[in-house]
């Protein structure tokens, strides 16, 4: 079947479709983004398939192996020394500075929440040891 009369299902069921989803690489990448551009009433459809496939990560020997295949990629990258390009990228959210900016927040929340924690046992200890004294 042609990729242009594809339905929701049909792109769930794409092995070039899944692994743009899951490992994408710069020919999926540029495959996938000059079709959504070429056939924008497909995007609706695109978008929902992602979607299950992220949801459900469908199990299929396939996925499996290009999953794989792009983890070996990330790891001799990370060997030779060699950014990947769009590492942390998502090619479906093209403003990463607004997913670093969020990550960046959740860390400052995190560590606040700790040093919250840590200064009231702090002043627990303290008013603990007061009392010892006072009375002791």
């Amino acid at each position: 079947m042609d990729r242009k009369e594809y339905t929701t299902d049909n792109f769930i069921k794409d092995e070039f479709f899944q692994r743009w989803v899951f490992s994408p690489d710069p020919e999926s990448d540029v495959y996938w983004y000059n079709f959504r551009n070429e056939f924008p009433e497909k995007q609706q459809h695109m978008e929902e398939a992602r979607i299950f496939l992220e949801t459900f990560e469908v199990n299929n020997v396939d996925i499996l192996e290009s999953r794989i295949i792009n983890l070996k990629r990330k790891i001799d990258a990370s060997i030779d020394g060699i950014p990947l390009s769009g590492e942390g990228f998502s090619h479906f959210s093209p403003d990463l500075k607004a997913v670093q900016d969020t990550s960046t927040i959740q860390k400052k929340n995190m560590i606040s929440k700790w040093i919250i924690i840590a200064c009231g046992i702090l002043l627990f200890l303290t008013f603990m040891f007061l009392i010892a004294t006072h009375f002791g």
